[in-house]
């Protein structure tokens, strides 16, 4: 186990397209966060309710920092929307980190023997821990 990242709290928003709330993509996520160290809860989100408007347009530099993480793959979110937002978060000087793994279909969760998709949860814990 990791040491504890004093005073941060994430918050998990698992997938499932607005309609659904992918339950791979949650408490799985909030307890691996608990693991490494870092406080964590999962917010279920209205269902079947989309913002006017496009992530990247929410960007401020108040924004928190972020770590992201795509594939090459996915057949439901183009990654172009990840390069929009880090492009929009480096814009306003938000802290973050981005990668697009060439392999992998939507919705990998923990992406565990998932190939080179999963050494996201390595890239993540170390930059969490960087940024406390």
């Amino acid at each position: 186990m990791n040491t504890s990242v004093a005073g941060t709290h994430m918050i998990v928003l698992p997938g499932g397209g607005y309609a659904e709330h992918a339950s791979h993509e949650a408490e799985p996520v909030a307890r691996w966060l608990s693991e490494i160290g870092v406080q964590a809860s999962v917010f279920r989100y209205p269902l079947n309710v989309r913002h006017p408007a496009p992530l990247d347009a929410l960007v401020t530099p108040q924004s928190p920092p972020f770590f992201v993480w795509h594939t090459a793959e996915d057949l439901y979110v183009p990654p172009e929307h990840t390069y929009r937002f880090a492009s929009a978060l480096a814009a306003s000087h938000v802290p973050h980190a981005v990668h697009v793994f060439v392999h992998g279909p939507h919705s990998l969760g923990l992406a565990q023997a998932a190939g080179e998709a999963a050494i996201w949860t390595t890239l993540a814990n170390a930059w969490i821990h960087e940024q406390a």
